[in-house]
């Protein structure tokens, strides 16, 4: 190692200084660790091109949760159909996000599953689970599904699914990474006879299996069957939660566990009825409900936040309880007009950010702490919004793999 001796001159005084010049490799690894986990997702993937030692600090389970905690970075996916091409769109909220574009259309899913049919409905999203989507696709009596990742561009196809229904509920779900990954598409149809049943039949592809199939779950309450409010499937701890209508309860299924009962978790005792706008989501690894009560008639507008703290006790607290006047906004008209307000999803990381949509047009952010509203987007059209959903980028993409017997994944 060179030793360089060098002085500085101060007020007329020259002072001797020495110092070694050091590599890098001289740093150590938790101080390398502590400057790569404070930069950038695009600039924390470029230095792991650095050298094999960066990588090795990079690709642990450690760095990688590390990582996520500082910059977790979650996106709000509308779903809408664009009727001047008439294909689906995805509206991303984040400017600066990977996808560098408020509008990533789904029409780079192949189409060469069906005849070319001009009757074939684009690609839609129907549910998503962190940074993998569920797409469908119909003509007629068919339905074509999807699992898509858009940051790289891979998606695969799954075998033919039973008939459609127009009221279908989907969620889906995996699990582990690698060798180990496996997921989960859960169909849930409206059976106009199992209204009022204990057994709520459902509709499951396993992609271990490759297969779907068709199951009878038994639940130990009465009434149980659909609709069920949310229209997504809200993946945690391994199951598939909706909120029920009739029940006022969340209803999980374990896709993985064949013959496994529903779990029935009731909703805070304090919950608004359920004819209010209700949502389900998961931040920072916790079950969050989202409620609003809309009356205007009497000039109430409530938020409301319950987070379930204890997953196996089933208890919840009450996070936010706020007045929607009461909130700070750049345009003050909104409570004026006194427009119509619709949850549309919670931030996964940040518990105080919650999206809605105000009026006709208008998609909004709100900071439950500071109590402010934020523009997202005033350009939807509501006639042709569809969906929303949180899009997580992780620190790496999901992998997906081929089904077993199938060579069926592509690149985009």
């Amino acid at each position: 190692m060179e030793t360089v001796s060098c002085s500085i001159t101060r007020k007329g005084k020259r002072l001797p200084l020495c110092f070694r010049v050091t590599t890098i490799n001289d740093v150590p690894d938790c101080l390398i660790i502590e400057i790569l986990l404070r930069l950038p997702l695009k600039s924390a993937k470029h230095c792991m091109l650095v050298s094999k030692h960066w990588y090795a600090l990079m690709s642990t389970p450690y760095f990688a949760h590390r990582f996520l905690q500082l910059n977790y970075t979650s996106v709000l996916l509308m779903s809408y159909e664009d009727f001047d091409n008439g294909i689906k769109k995805l509206l991303v909220t984040y400017q600066k996000w990977i996808f560098r574009s408020q509008a990533l259309s789904l029409s780079v899913l192949p189409c060469d599953y069906l005849p070319c049919e001009p009757e074939a409905e684009p690609a839609s999203v129907v549910a998503s689970c962190q940074d993998l989507l569920l797409c469908c696709s119909r003509l007629g009596s068919k339905s074509v599904y999807f699992i898509c990742n858009p940051t790289t561009g891979r998606w695969t196809q799954l075998p033919p699914s039973p008939p459609p229904h127009k009221q279908t509920r989907h969620g889906f779900i995996f699990q582990g990474c690698g060798t180990s990954f496996k997921y989960a598409v859960v169909r849930i149809p409206y059976f106009a006879e199992l209204r009022f049943c204990n057994d709520l039949k459902v509709q499951i592809f396993i992609s271990d299996s490759a297969n779907w199939s068709e199951k009878l779950l038994t639940c130990r309450s009465k009434v149980f069957g659909w609709p069920l409010l949310n229209c997504s499937g809200i993946p945690h701890k391994g199951m598939l939660f909706w909120i029920s209508c009739f029940l006022n309860v969340l209803i999980g299924i374990d896709p993985f566990n064949e013959g496994e009962s529903p779990r029935l978790i009731d909703l805070p005792p304090g919950a608004f009825s359920i004819r209010i706008n209700k949502s389900l989501a998961v931040c920072k690894g916790i079950l969050r409900l989202l409620e609003i009560k809309d009356d205007f008639t009497k000039d109430v507008l409530s938020i409301r936040v319950w987070d379930l703290k204890d997953y196996e006790q089933v208890e919840w607290c009450l996070e936010h309880d706020i007045s929607f006047f009461g909130l700070q906004s750049k345009n003050p008209t909104w409570f004026q007009c006194k427009q119509s307000v619709k949850l549309l999803a919670s931030d996964s990381n940040n518990g105080d950010i919650v999206y809605f949509m105000m009026g006709r047009s208008t998609v909004v952010s709100c900071n439950l702490h500071m109590q402010t509203l934020d523009v997202i987007c005033d350009n939807i059209i509501v006639e042709a919004f569809d969906k929303a959903f949180v899009y997580a980028l992780p620190w790496q993409p999901t992998f997906i793999p081929s089904l077993p017997l199938q060579n069926r994944c592509y690149d985009i």
